[in-house]
């Protein structure tokens, strides 16, 4: 049963290299979070540090994930032109 307050968000991961994101991909499905297959992760720093990836959650999940270290959301809103 999904959420009626999921939301879509661009996930931000600190970790030393992109084999570093897989456990914390995982962490983030356990939680709650639907991330985006064909979405990254996406190396967004030119030392290979911080990554991004995309996914939908709950409050709930929301929540948890601003527990694990590293991690930080931002809601993705869609923006249409006027």
């Amino acid at each position: 049963m999904q959420e009626p307050d999921r939301k879509r968000f661009i996930i931000q991961i600190e970790a030393p290299g992109k084999t570093a994101v897989d456990p914390i991909k995982g962490k983030l499905e356990e939680i709650g979070f639907d991330l985006d297959q064909n979405y990254g992760p996406v190396k967004i720093d030119s030392k290979g540090t911080r990554w991004a990836l995309r996914g939908w959650a709950g409050s709930e999940a929301k929540k948890k994930a601003g527990t694990i270290p590293g991690v930080k959301l931002f809601e993705d809103n869609k923006v249409s032109a006027a």
